[in-house]
């Protein structure tokens, strides 16, 4: 049986400043075409992909990668519905953290973080808006405002860019 990836790391700048951020020390950083074939199951070896995807082919190789075991650091310039797929698969494979060069933390109001802490939990946006006592509509706006202050495009960003 082949074990989940420990980490996946999704990031917007793809320089070595901040992809050092995101690989452990003693790890070794590899591009795709330095991935060996044999064996399969790469869940021993200390690898960590790196790589821009900005296609589908590499999009599947990096999937691929990460079902082998390896993982990895990568910047992902997708038009939107390809992007949504591939962090979802991504996020099915592994751990994923959407990250970003250092930059100020957002502040979200309480609301806002509680929202967002309810979907986090496992809540639908209305049971989550029944608990806080407050209508759909002012849940789905403070969703939308965290969503705008965490950067994220889609709610499952915005609870990564929470826990991150």
């Amino acid at each position: 049986m082949i074990k989940r990836a420990r980490v996946a790391a999704v990031i917007v700048e793809h320089d070595q400043r901040t992809i050092a951020r995101f690989v452990r020390p003693g790890a070794t950083l590899v591009s795709i075409d330095d991935i060996p074939e044999c064996p399969f199951s790469l869940v021993d070896h200390d690898y960590v992909l790196h790589a821009e995807v900005n296609d589908s082919a590499t999009a599947g190789a990096v999937l691929l990668a990460v079902t082998r075991g390896i993982d990895v650091v990568v910047a992902v310039d997708l038009p939107g519905a390809q992007r949504s797929v591939f962090l979802d698969d991504l996020a099915r494979a592994g751990d994923v953290t959407i990250g970003a060069p250092p930059q100020e933390v957002p502040v979200l109001s309480g609301e806002e973080h509680a929202v967002l802490t309810g979907l986090a939990d496992g809540r639908t946006l209305v049971e989550v808006a029944e608990r806080l006592g407050m209508s759909r509509r002012t849940a789905t706006r403070r969703l939308a405002s965290a969503k705008a202050a965490l950067g994220a495009r889609t709610t499952m960003e915005a609870l990564v860019a929470l826990r991150g």
